[in-house]
């Protein structure tokens, strides 16, 4: 046995016992320990420690589930996955199919002002979301079923596992995103029952709203934008909102249970959509959906005929259009502030005056939450960190911040004694908690917060100015109350209603409660008497007024309401004329089930929850064909394992190299139950050297294959590049090089055979934003440094630093016109070798510039420069056919861009082989960008003419598969 197979076996041994140990030591994703409660029909995993505080949900989530299936006639196959944590403050669920089933669920509630709230039952509501689209996707049938019990279900990554996933995947999976959502919105109704105030989005008066801004202005979308699953501002995503009324219209027009609908698509062919109904409606998609827009039209011109019976009244927009806002708060100097995520601009605290002049902060600011004024100019406002954690901040009068703790929704008042504040704090468990703190001071430490009683789920507390009193929403099941309370137990409900209230203000004197509600099945200001409840209507309009905030004075009122181009932040006068009682709206959606929600069952204590071990839970998820059994290519197979955690990850392959056909082969193994991620990779790879340079003195080849056994560990952050921010490891690798073939020496540079050691520090960070119409990384920073340690025995050492930055800066927002500024270094020192040199032209080549394809110049030093003009030629933003696949935009990249080697030094005199010179080019590339299930593909060709060197013009091109 030589030494260098000894070195990889060894390696070997090492990773797999790594493995066992680390799992031994945790069992979870990121550093957070995870259990597992088993129910019936459910596996779920649960941060460990809030084992007993989740059971219940567990089994209120296997309830629900068994409903479903029952109902579906869909018959599971083994336990589901499921995924229950709070570590985000948004609420959230998904569902993935692929490569294995598993359902994710974000704790934690939804405010009132969002579409997805729905009271204390929105885990029910997001647990029916998620299994609905799990209990559709995964039927499988014919053919496609026994593909998919052979290969499993493939996560495609090249031209051959791509049609092994065709061939084996679910056809509900290749079928438009408007399907998939109509469905499952469908299901909240369906489900949640008519007992409820909260019925899904289907009833819900935010989603009707939509409807009628686009009816009102003759501007429903076309049925062929209904499919588009990428966001379409201001609202989201077209593939929701339409997607459900769409399914509306289905029930309505046909009376079809759509789960047979279902199980009608998933015997299509893929991305045979429109054909799918035929069987059961008579009627193919593609006509069902035009008469679900006309009828949707028709039936919202009947409702803005209702609701004209009352004169409008609401206020003129000072917020920008095509921005989403958060609820403001009045400044002392009669401004208001409020968070503000516009189309082309990343979130902040943005500053209106009562002209409509908008100063945007450099304070960052989540419009998911609102801002309260407190006392001495202070402003209250919420931050998430880069694991979406939900905090609130308190901005002084004098620009400087001090932190609350992880709090939302919280109001302050300043005394001689100190400051006195109330919020809510999330429960494990997804629900919340009211809490109050006293005496507390903002500079020092965080407050120490005590919990106050209050019945079902508890939101927006405010101080009532005057008084020690609070008032705050409590929301049920049935609908909505606001009680005033003093904190120490006593109690009065002001108000009860069948609908939402949200966010209720108090006047100036204490004696009046402001709020919104969408009671009349339209969102609207009310003021409230607190003496007797009643309720006065301060606005009727047609879209939806989410808040109404009285300024210092009382004189105005601040309401934040809707219109086409998104919310908007309006002032009203408080002396406006009184409004008789608002039209009111009814927002029917048919539900073929109609099923009472059942009550939840007894908790069950005795089923043990057990450490959730990553190794255990590790599978086999797909094999398949392909042409990439190592990233250097090869015809074989490939296969990847992991456990539903994601903690391990293991990709192995084998097969024959692309270029002798030599047995080539590799198997990864990456770990993320750490902070700190560990991986290791042990592969025998095929590789083809092929230099041609450009030489002042003529030209030259090396023609050179060879085989290469390697073995490399990483400790660090962002191994496997899913992190987008940033990314920090350690990588050591041993690596044997084998020629193939005969080789040609040209010049000083002979070719290497033998052992190499490479140490290697990698960073990068990444702050660009990606706009909703972007067609690249916008706005931001980018940047990594790659410092690599070569041994290759006795005194042929190398050293290598690789550093490159671009900047992202937009030009013109709205049109998607950007500058991009690029830079790259790079240093070498020591013995040089064919396979460590940077180089300039060619398929390796270091960076810039383009377009020397066939001339190659290389060196120990280097430095490159890029400056490119984007910008969109067409935007059309268009579904192709019936499937999930749409066109983004075609647009422009128009660069010039160089680059230089030297000999001696960075920026000094000497080539490799002369005078050193620059290389540079400049041209264009037209990309043609396209979504598939959030898959992006930006093919390219354009034409890149040589400023140096031959000046040839040469025809490039590349797939720009981004995943």
């Amino acid at each position: 046995m030589s030494p260098s197979t000894m070195l990889l076996r060894l390696l070997l041994l090492g990773l797999v016992t790594g493995s066992l140990w680390a799992v031994d030591a945790v069992g979870g994703q990121k550093g957070e320990r995870f259990s597992v409660i088993d129910t019936e029909h459910l596996r779920i995993y649960v941060p460990r420690g809030q084992e007993e505080q989740l059971r219940p949900l567990a089994q209120r989530a296997d309830q629900l589930f068994i409903l479903m299936c029952t109902t579906a006639r869909y018959q599971p196959r083994h336990r589901l996955r499921m995924i229950f944590d709070r570590r985000s403050g948004l609420h959230n669920g998904w569902s993935m199919q692929i490569p294995m089933p598993l359902v994710s669920i974000d704790l934690a509630a939804p405010p009132p002002e969002s579409p997805l709230f729905a009271g204390p039952l929105h885990l029910e509501r997001t647990l029916i979301h998620e299994f609905a689209h799990h209990i559709s996707n995964d039927r499988n049938h014919g053919l496609r079923s026994w593909g998919e019990r052979l290969f499993g279900r493939v996560l495609p990554d090249e031209s051959l596992s791509l049609l092994v996933y065709l061939l084996t995947t679910p056809a509900h999976h290749t079928m438009p995103a408007l399907w998939h959502e109509g469905l499952a919105q469908w299901a909240e109704s369906a489900y949640l029952g008519p007992d409820t105030a909260w019925r899904g989005r289907g009833h819900d008066s935010l989603t009707h709203m939509i409807w009628r801004l686009d009816a009102a202005d003759q501007a429903i979308p076309p049925v062929h934008t209904w499919r588009l699953g990428h966001v379409t501002w201001p609202y989201g995503q077209r593939a929701y909102d339409y997607g459900l009324a769409y399914m509306r219209h289905l029930i309505q027009a046909t009376g079809v249970d759509p789960w047979r609908l279902v199980d009608d698509q998933a015997r299509q062919k893929p991305f045979q959509f429109t054909d799918g109904s035929i069987a059961t409606t008579g009627h193919d998609h593609g006509v069902l959906l035009e008469q679900a827009r006309a009828a949707l039209q028709r039936d919202q011109e009947a409702q803005i005929a209702r609701l004209q019976a009352v004169p409008w009244q609401s206020g003129r927009r000072l917020s920008p259009a095509d921005a989403r806002l958060g609820i403001p708060a009045w400044l002392d100097d009669h401004r208001l502030m409020t968070a503000m995520n516009e189309r082309h601009r990343k979130p902040r605290l943005t500053i209106i005056d009562r002209d409509g002049a908008v100063h945007r902060t450099r304070h960052a600011g989540h419009g998911s939450w609102p801002l309260r004024r407190v006392a001495h100019g202070a402003v209250v406002a919420h931050r998430l960190d880069h694991n979406l954690a939900l905090s609130s901040v308190l901005h002084d009068s004098d620009g400087r911040r001090h932190h609350l703790g992880a709090v939302f929704h919280v109001d302050g008042r300043h005394s001689e004694s100190g400051w006195t504040w109330v919020g809510l704090r999330h429960r494990p468990d997804g629900s919340q908690e009211l809490v109050m703190a006293r005496d507390h001071d903002p500079t020092g430490t965080a407050p120490h917060w005590q919990v106050l009683a209050t019945d079902d789920q508890p939101w927006s507390p405010t101080l009532r100015p005057g008084h020690d009193q609070i008032v705050w929403i409590e929301a049920s099941g049935t609908g909505a109350r606001l009680v005033l309370g003093d904190g120490q137990g006593a109690r009065r409900i002001l108000l009860q209603l069948p609908a939402r209230i949200i966010h209720p203000a108090w006047s100036p004197d204490g004696r009046h409660l402001y709020i919104a509600s969408d009671l009349s099945g339209v969102a609207n200001a009310y003021r409230v008497d607190v003496d007797d409840g009643s309720m006065t209507p301060l606005t009727h309009t047609l879209g939806g007024v989410i808040a109404c905030i009285p300024s210092p004075d009382g004189r105005h009122l601040a309401i934040v309401d809707h219109d086409r181009q998104g919310p908007f932040v309006a002032i009203i006068p408080a002396d406006l004329p009184a409004l008789p009682p608002l039209p009111r709206l009814t927002l029917d959606f048919p539900a073929t089930h109609g099923l009472a929600l059942p009550p939840a069952p007894e908790p069950d204590h005795q089923t043990a929850a057990r450490p959730y071990r990553g190794l255990a839970a590790l599978r086999l998820r797909y094999w398949t064909p392909t042409t990439m059994v190592v990233p250097e290519g090869g015809l074989g197979l490939s296969a990847v394992a992991m456990d539903p955690l994601l903690t391990h990850h293991i990709q192995a392959g084998i097969g024959l190299g692309p270029y002798e056909d030599s047995e080539i082969g590799r198997c990864a193994w990456s770990y993320h139950g750490w902070p700190l991620h560990l991986a290791a990779i042990v592969q025998r790879s095929e590789r083809n050297h092929i230099d041609q340079r450009y030489l002042p003195m003529g030209g030259g080849r090396v023609d050179y294959r060879e085989i290469v056994d390697e073995a490399t560990v990483r400790i660090g952050y962002g191994l496997t590049g899913l992190e987008r921010r940033w990314f920090a490891y350690l990588s050591a690798t041993m690596a044997e090089h084998s020629a193939l073939t005969d080789t040609l020496t040209v010049g000083p540079r002979p070719v290497f055979e033998g052992r190499t050691q490479t140490l290697g520090l990698h960073l990068g960070y990444d702050h660009r934003t990606l706009f909703a119409d972007g067609f690249a990384m916008n706005d931001g920073l980018a940047g990594s440094l790659h410092l690599r340690h070569s041994g290759f025995g006795g005194a042929l050492d190398r050293d290598q630093a690789f550093a490159t930055l671009q900047y992202a800066l937009p030009v013109w927002r709205a049109g998607g016109h950007q500058v991009v500024v690029g830079a790259q270094l790079g240093w070498s020192d020591g013995d040089e070798i064919l396979q460590q040199s940077f180089t300039i032209g060619g398929p390796r080549r270091s960076g810039y510039p383009r377009g020397y394809g066939s001339e190659w110049d290389t060196g120990p030093y280097f430095a490159g420069y890029g400056l490119a003009y984007r910008l969109p030629l067409a935007r059309p933003f268009r579904g192709i056919g019936t499937s999930p696949l749409v066109n983004r935009q075609i647009f422009a990249d128009i660069f010039y861009e160089g680059g230089r080697l030297w000999k001696d030094r960075l920026f000094g005199d000497r080539g490799v082989w002369g005078p050193s010179r620059w290389f540079r080019s400049y041209g264009v590339m037209i990309h043609s960008e396209w979504d598939f299930n959030g898959l992006r593909l930006q093919p390219a060709i354009g034409v890149v003419q040589q400023v140096d060197g031959p000046g040839k013009a040469n025809v490039v091109w590349q797939l720009g598969l981004d995943f």
